[in-house]
């Protein structure tokens, strides 16, 4: 008996230690991933809120879902093509990836927007950010001297139920959770408090990442997806409002008022606006405002005192004439391309230049 004993306290000291070094030889290489991407900046997490962000002063070329772009940064990291020590006025679009645009560096809705308005406008917007980071980003990279009079937020409705944590880049370049927000935890019991807090552990796992993508790589192949099928239930209400729980709410609610605070605090004029999500035009514009997540916030900012730019009519009233599917990138209903850019930013705009002296 003693010997079997021995065998298994073997057996199972050899396997963590596998298990060990396998966790730290896909750290290693998860760092080497980031290190010599092309895009994003080296590991932030021990300097900046934000964990990821752009490189800087980079003139690349990206190739996403089968399409090729060209993008630049300056000299902070933002995707600009020059730098700006001294701006007389500026507008400053914030945002996630729609924002950043996966377009050329002309096809942006920053581009267009300082085209219309012959304001240099800055790209604020960063692959994969939800509210929580872009306020921190923009924190961090506001100056001054851009003598910023406009700050427009662009939130894309699936960012809305991502604001109670932060992502990081981890296995081969993904983007994982790297830490919850405390409200997270709020009002659990000690059970469901463990579990969680498990989960976050397993889910920090490099080892844990790996299996997991393998397995739905395997299971699912390239055909994978969460978007609804056209035919499905969900289709049409896509993003309603009784989808999301309060805590999801009031967390987009609170980096919202983060931002305007910021703002306020630098004579800012601050505005949100919703970004259009193509699956939801499937909805009439009544039946949208009845119903959307987008339209629920909405009212709730317009209470705040918070400027809302919708650009969502603009969308409705083409849907009516012709298909709006040729504003989005191909395969993409979230990323538009520059002749969607464009109707974005003709809707900003036109309520921007309500506040032009």
């Amino acid at each position: 008996m003693g010997n079997f004993i021995k065998k298994i306290f073997i057996i199972l000291a050899s396997l963590t230690v596998t298990l060990i070094l396998l966790e730290i030889s896909l750290i290693i290489y998860a760092k080497i991933i980031l290190n010599n991407s092309v895009l994003i900046n080296k590991d932030l997490k021990k300097e900046k809120e934000y964990l990821y962000a752009p490189k800087k002063n980079i003139n690349i070329i990206v190739e996403d879902a089968g399409q090729k772009f060209i993008v630049k940064t300056n000299s902070i990291g933002i995707r600009e093509s020059n730098d700006y020590s001294y701006l007389n006025e500026s507008i400053i679009l914030l945002g996630d990836s729609v924002i950043f645009g996966e377009v050329n560096q002309s096809e942006t809705i920053d581009h267009f927007v300082e085209e219309l308005t012959k304001i240099a406008t800055l790209n604020f917007g960063v692959g994969g950010y939800n509210t929580w980071q872009e306020y921190e980003f923009f924190k961090d990279k506001y100056d001054k001297k851009f003598n910023t009079k406009f700050l427009v937020l662009g939130i894309c409705v699936n960012d809305i139920d991502m604001n109670y944590f932060r992502r990081a880049v981890g296995y081969n370049g993904r983007l994982v959770v790297y830490d919850y927000s405390d409200k997270y935890f709020e009002n659990d019991n000690n059970y469901v408090f463990f579990e969680k807090k498990l989960k976050f552990f397993l889910k920090k796992s490099e080892l844990v990442k790996f299996i997991y993508y393998k397995i739905k790589s395997i299971h699912f192949g390239s055909t994978y997806s969460k978007k609804p099928l056209n035919n499905s239930s969900n289709y049409k209400y896509i993003y309603q409002k009784d989808k999301f729980i309060k805590r999801d709410i009031d967390l987009t609610i609170k980096y919202i008022e983060k931002i305007n605070s910021f703002a306020n605090k630098n004579n800012i004029n601050f505005f949100v606006t919703f970004l259009p999500h193509r699956l939801q035009f499937s909805l009439s514009k009544e039946e949208f405002k009845k119903i959307s997540i987008q339209s629920k916030l909405e009212s709730i900012l317009v209470e705040k005192n918070i400027k809302i730019i919708s650009t969502y009519d603009s969308f409705f009233k083409l849907n009516q004439k012709e298909s709006i599917d040729k504003y989005w990138r191909s395969n993409d209903d979230i990323h538009l391309n520059a002749e969607g850019n464009k109707i974005i930013a003709n809707d900003i705009v036109l309520e921007l230049k309500k506040f032009m002296k």
